[in-house]
């Protein structure tokens, strides 16, 4: 570990005491230091950039009251991008309350992958296009790397419906960006 990452280690320790002291400032400073990072894990599950704000100031909340009742993560980072997954996850449940998969539906074409230039934007723009559930799953599986069983666990869904969103995913992703070259 370098002396600056040291540095700033000692900083985020100072800074996880305040804040486990209620400290507003501290809070602030902590919440300005690692908003962007925070946005950008929530931009991928939610539809609007609004709603991705909402995500994270709530993962702040849930921050700042787990550090007031003195729990202190073993890495911050890892601990922050749970906290905000589990956030994108209550989010989108609230938001497709009543939505229902009908298999029948479907569609199982083998997805190939589709080589071109293209940026984080474009795939940003194009996951928005996706179904809440299916924008969720996807980045569950694609990004995060979570089974399809411990997805299937987290949304309370079946393993074949999992399976189901995430194909219909890539395949509308695919024609997205198809479309777009």
């Amino acid at each position: 570990m370098s002396r600056e990452d040291c540095l700033l280690d000692k900083k985020l320790k100072r800074v996880l005491k305040r804040c486990s002291r209620a400290d507003r400032k501290a809070q602030e400073q902590l919440y300005k230091d690692y908003y962007s990072y925070a946005m950008s894990i929530s931009l991928r599950y939610s539809s609007s950039y609004e709603s991705a704000q909402e995500v994270v100031n709530d993962s702040f909340i849930k921050v700042f009251k787990s550090l007031v009742n003195g729990n202190f993560p073993d890495s911050f980072k890892p601990w922050l991008r749970r906290i905000i997954i589990n956030a994108s996850i209550d989010s989108v449940r609230k938001e497709i309350k009543g939505e229902t998969l009908f298999l029948s539906d479907v569609v199982y074409d083998d997805v190939t992958d589709y080589e071109a230039d293209v940026d984080a934007e474009e795939i940003i723009n194009a996951l928005k296009q996706l179904t809440e559930t299916g924008r969720l799953i996807f980045n569950l599986y694609i990004v995060e790397g979570y089974s399809h069983r411990e997805i299937a666990n987290l949304l309370d869904i079946t393993e074949s419906t999992s399976r189901s969103y995430l194909t219909r995913s890539k395949k509308k992703l695919k024609d997205i960006i198809t479309k777009s070259f």
